[in-house]
């Protein structure tokens, strides 16, 4: 079967000074890592973030670049043109993680990184993980305090960019394994916020539903209309495995379930779960959107119209694996600008 290795390695033999292909691999015991088959190991993690630089284009998504993701599986993908230091960023941070992956090498063998090649997350976890995630929050260290506002505006003059922007962006990560936090704790805040505001609407998206604890207090409790979609069985990726791997559709449907009893336990009628169906096509996308409020036209009874000033756009899917297992990525886009909001809600 074909792997990524086997896919890239000619690659890597034909181009040695311009191709590098690393190979993250998830903190684990060695015990765990001998018996769990493939795919099933993912249990213990992956590299979840998908993330695409082009100069100084960003494209960022939840989508792998599997066949059927360009054929019949439903995802999201966003665009940020013209952006150096959102590219810096993630180039940034990709860069960090390839020195704690395995480098895939021209004989098509495989080497550590120097930064790791001393240290066995089997045999010493605890000080491996420190290690890596030090190396995280060194690389973070000069952007925590940035965003990175878009202007629509290209005049030349005096007047500070940030004055000129309608539109503002800021990256998150999450890797639960070396106990770095921050899109969770991003994600806990905006849903919090959003859900005590009844004039505003919230959606959320998840291929895989597995809502955590943290979040679905929030969504529990919420005063603000909340529309989630996720994957119906059929539309789960999972749909027709063989194995094991054949009863992870039913399991999170069964997840579901749970959560819309509690809903009804809780008597909380403004938080509703659809699933989503279409013939032959599977259902990856996640993210959040966050509506503005619906507001009275002084010369009309018609409401105006709602759209989504705030969303989330990444590779998170808000359940367990996500913020504990899986290294994880996203951008929160926060605009005031009409055209982009409808492009948002399109």
């Amino acid at each position: 079967e074909s792997s990524s290795v086997s896919i890239l390695a000619p690659l890597v033999k034909e181009f040695p000074s311009q191709f590098t292909l690393a190979l993250y691999q998830t903190p684990m015991h060695q015990m765990f890592r001998r018996f769990m088959k493939e795919r099933l190991n993912e249990i213990a993690g992956v590299q979840h973030i998908k993330t695409y630089m082009f100069d100084d284009d960003l494209l960022i998504s939840g989508a792998n670049m599997s066949t059927w993701y360009f054929i019949d599986r439903q995802d999201r993908y966003t665009l940020v043109k013209s952006s150096p230091s959102l590219v810096s960023y993630f180039t940034d941070l990709i860069d960090v993680m390839i020195t704690f992956s395995f480098y895939l090498k021209p004989d098509g063998t495989t080497q550590k990184h120097k930064s790791i090649a001393t240290k066995d997350p089997a045999a010493n976890r605890n000080a491996y993980v420190k290690h890596c995630q030090a190396l995280i929050v060194k690389m973070c260290g000069p952007h925590v305090q940035d965003s990175y506002p878009v202007s629509n505006n290209s005049d030349d003059d005096d007047e500070d960019d940030a004055a000129k922007c309608d539109t503002w962006i800021f990256p998150t990560v999450q890797m639960g394994r070396f106990n770095l936090r921050h899109d969770e704790s991003v994600t806990k805040y905006i849903m919090s916020e959003s859900c005590m505001n009844p004039d505003i609407q919230v959606f959320l998206t998840t291929g895989y539903f597995n809502i955590t604890p943290r979040y679905s207090k929030i969504l529990l409790k919420s005063k603000a209309k909340v529309s989630i979609v996720c994957a119906s069985p059929k539309a789960n990726g999972f749909y027709g495995s063989k194995g094991i791997s054949q009863w992870i559709p039913a399991t999170y449907s069964r997840l579901e379930e749970q959560f819309y009893t509690q809903l009804q336990k809780k008597k909380q009628s403004m938080v509703s779960i659809s699933e989503y169906f279409r013939k032959t096509w599977t259902f990856h996308a996640k993210g959040m959107w966050v509506y503005t409020p619906t507001k009275k036209s002084s010369s009309s009874d018609d409401d105006d119209e709602s759209l989504p000033f705030l969303t989330l756009i990444g590779s998170p899917n808000f359940g367990y694996r996500s913020i504990n297992r899986d290294t994880e990525a996203q951008i929160c886009i926060l605009t005031e600008n009409k055209a982009l909001q409808k492009q948002l809600d399109a």
